[in-house]
């Protein structure tokens, strides 16, 4: 049961690609590092 579930949900990671996931995260990561800068400097 449970291994079944897990291999359904990594299936879907690797179906969605988990490196998108990551460069999302990435990405997301320096937009808020970038707001953070944006509102020391106004």
């Amino acid at each position: 049961m449970f291994r079944q579930k897990y291999n359904e949900q990594t299936f879907h990671l690797h179906r969605f690609g988990f490196d998108d996931l990551c460069r999302e995260m990435d990405s997301l990561q320096s937009l808020m590092i970038h707001f953070d800068w944006l509102k020391m400097n106004l």
